[in-house]
């Protein structure tokens, strides 16, 4: 009996969960790089707005780090999800090739 292969949606898996890791990095400094352009562009939108400009800055920076935070924490569960999905299908396949070898060992001996 030859011993089987990591399943192909095991490899994919794992891909999806680093990638999915990758992105949500890419996303989180990308918000924290919005947000110090929105504070440092902040005279500006005071100049054109006036107050309105320190109060509409105010929530919307708050509002992208809580945006971002949400999707940091929820891409990281997906992430985390992924991974473990890829582990448990690699060990069943690796626990259904053991148990294949366990059935032949038990018919051997059913034999003598």
């Amino acid at each position: 009996m030859k011993k089987q292969e990591a399943p192909i949606v095991s490899i994919v898996l794992y891909v999806l969960s680093g990638l999915n890791f990758i992105v949500m990095l890419i996303c989180v400094f990308a918000a924290i790089n919005a947000d110090i352009t929105i504070r440092s562009n902040a005279p500006l939108f005071q100049a054109i707005l006036g107050t309105l400009g320190d109060i509409f800055l105010g929530y919307l920076a708050r509002a992208l780090r809580d945006i971002s935070l949400i999707f940091t924490l929820v891409n990281a569960g997906i992430s985390v999800l992924l991974f473990t999905a890829a582990r448990l299908l690699k060990n069943s396949n690796r626990l259904s090739y053991r148990v294949q070898i366990l059935e032949k060992k038990l018919e051997i001996a059913s034999l003598k």
